[in-house]
């Protein structure tokens, strides 16, 4: 009888008022919240428990009173629709901390959550998954996250999948660890990322004041690839883990590096950021921030005036506590080494055993009709390409054999191109022409 009174106490409790459902305490059965009760009114704590689901219909609204929150030891299930979202937003206040959070109990109890078009607004601690391993199937999908303390928090001890999200207005958007952050939008966040092993591709940064880790100095595990950070007070600071493809632009601060460097592909003081263009940062592009010499080499930084590029990098030149940075100017484009700086270390390139390494003289440099270029071997079926100072391509030739190539300008008007000579099995430098009307 006891029991009975309960069951009828929360099913009363349902249905105080039309078009709203007050709901708090246990979920003992599987349980759709439907979008003609809709808006659900939390008034206390409610915990999902084990083997039981929780299903949300699109366009469900949940509001939630205080600090109360969902446990989930079942499974939830909360998939809206592009035109039917659902909503986690608070009851009392539009301001951040307003309720908890939704605690996914994955390793304790082996749940799991599903996010699809879902709102998550005002909360602590947003969507927390629970240390550590247990059910590794949950997710986040086309989500929004907005003026939450932190969005979505904890370690799941497995890589979280969080997709084609919006992060807005947080103070830590991702917080903690074991993130995998694909095709999502960070603005005007706190901090964007601030985790310990994450990963993030393809996912935009704009206005936050940290995008990357603003404090957090002990990443044991990153890997940032293909991602636009622009307009941050901070871009990235980071310990380990790689930086590559990336646009790292505008901000104060671009790169933080905590990286201990090592040998790697015969590149001496080899670090992970590679290939990403850092320009026009306000104060510094890349900062180091230990006394390990480090080669940043293959990332361009949008100007050849070797004086600006080296205004903006913060290394032992600067600090003499610090270590120095080895590095490569490109032309304007981005497309062609003009220059590599080596402060330390030894130039990969100009290694003497250096297998396929292959030297070239060109006399008479600058010249007004002609060059001859020399090899102390034979070309092969090279291919000889010229560009422009900003990085376009104005002459191709292939199919050069020989142990000289006599090249002429024909319709190359006065100034300075690069010359790239390519071979399958040969390792060439960048040569600098000088065309002249004389």
């Amino acid at each position: 009888m006891k029991k009975l009174l309960i069951i009828l106490t929360i099913v009363l409790s349902l249905h105080v008022a039309k078009g709203q459902t007050n709901i708090s305490g246990g979920i003992y059965s599987n349980t759709i919240w439907t979008k003609i009760n809709s808006p659900y009114i939390v008034t206390g704590n409610i915990v999902l428990f084990p083997g039981k689901t929780l299903t949300v219909e699109p366009g469900v609204t949940v509001k939630f009173n205080t600090d109360y929150n969902i446990e989930i030891r079942g499974a939830l299930i909360a998939k809206g629709t592009i035109t039917d979202s659902i909503y986690f937003i608070s009851n009392t206040s539009s301001t951040q901390g307003s309720w908890g959070g939704i605690k996914i109990l994955n390793s304790s109890q082996n749940a799991v959550g599903s996010f699809e078009y879902c709102v998550v607004k005002h909360s602590t601690f947003g969507v927390g998954v629970e240390c550590c391993w247990g059910n590794s199937s949950t997710y986040i999908k086309r989500s929004w996250f907005d003026n939450n303390n932190v969005a979505s928090s904890s370690y799941a001890g497995w890589a979280l999948p969080i997709d084609s999200c919006l992060f807005t207005n947080n103070i830590i958007a991702v917080d903690q660890g074991d993130k995998k952050v694909t095709n999502s939008t960070f603005i005007n966040n706190n901090i964007g990322i601030h985790c310990s092993r994450y990963e993030v591709r393809k996912s935009v940064f704009q206005n936050n004041n940290g995008a990357i880790n603003w404090e957090l100095a002990n990443t044991t595990y990153a890997t940032i690839d293909s991602c636009i950070i622009i307009n941050n007070n901070l871009g990235v600071r980071i310990t380990g883990g790689t930086i590559t493809n990336s646009n790292i632009s505008n901000n104060v601060i671009g790169i933080i590096t905590q990286h201990s460097s090592y040998v790697y592909d015969s590149i001496e003081y080899y670090i992970p950021i590679r290939k990403n263009k850092i320009c026009n940062n306000i104060t510094y592009n890349i900062k180091n921030d230990n006394n390990f010499n480090k080669d940043i080499t293959q990332n361009c930084f949008c100007t050849s005036d070797s004086t600006i590029i080296e205004d903006k990098l913060y290394d032992g030149y600067d600090d003499i506590n610090l270590g120095l940075f080895n590095y490569d100017i490109y032309d304007t484009a981005c497309q062609i080494i003009i220059q590599s700086i080596y402060k330390v270390g030894t130039n990969p390139t100009s290694i003497s055993n250096l297998a396929g390494e292959y030297k070239v003289s060109i006399f008479p440099n600058p010249f007004s009709t002609e060059t001859i270029l020399k090899a102390d071997d034979f070309f092969t079926n090279g291919t000889l390409t010229a560009y422009s100072v900003g990085g376009q391509k104005v002459k191709e030739i292939k199919n050069i054999s020989g142990q000289k190539y006599i090249f002429n300008r024909e319709n190359l008007s006065s100034g300075i191109y690069f010359l790239h000579i390519t071979q399958s099995d040969k390792v060439f430098p960048v040569f600098k022409l000088i065309v002249t009307d004389n």
